[in-house]
């Protein structure tokens, strides 16, 4: 399985018109959806696609077409700003995971871990317990209840 995504402590609106001044790109089309069809609009589309709905206070970004793992630290908190912040995601076909947390422009935890590039794994932070391995990732990325099957707007670029 394969899953990214990262999710911010905005309302949707917001979130997104923060992400797109971030990623300097306006969407090409904005579609009312759900999440099982998203997958199947964007791979129709040939786009690059975010799936986006707001739960609980928090805007997630499902990243249908996973161009945002392997981003810096950096250009996480240039986006999230002064706002919390998750990422996270797994491919358990290639041994990947990501966890990064940040809170009030703070990095709290920061995991990675990539069997094809071990040299540039890390694990820093305790913002978020028992992340030690990328099986821990997946677990909690398999667990978060902010990711749901929920209608939500999916953007394509």
């Amino acid at each position: 399985m394969t899953c990214f995504y990262f999710r911010i402590q905005l309302p949707k609106a917001e979130a997104i018109q923060r992400f797109c001044e971030w990623n300097e790109q306006q969407p090409k089309q904005q579609i009312q959806t759900d999440s099982v069809q998203a997958f199947d609009l964007c791979t129709e589309n040939d786009s690059n696609g975010l799936f986006v709905y707001e739960t609980n206070g928090w805007t997630v970004f499902e990243d249908i077409s996973q161009t945002h793992s392997f981003l810096e630290c950096c250009e996480w908190q240039e986006f999230c700003k002064q706002d919390s912040l998750l990422v996270a995601g797994y491919n358990d076909s290639a041994i990947y995971a990501e966890l990064l947390c940040i809170e009030n422009g703070i990095v709290t935890k920061e995991f990675l871990e990539c069997f094809d590039d071990p040299e540039e794994d890390k694990n820093e932070g305790d913002g978020i317990k028992m992340i030690e391995s990328w099986t821990d990732v997946a677990d909690f990325v398999d667990q978060d209840s902010f990711l749901s099957n929920k209608n939500g707007t999916l953007l394509l670029f």
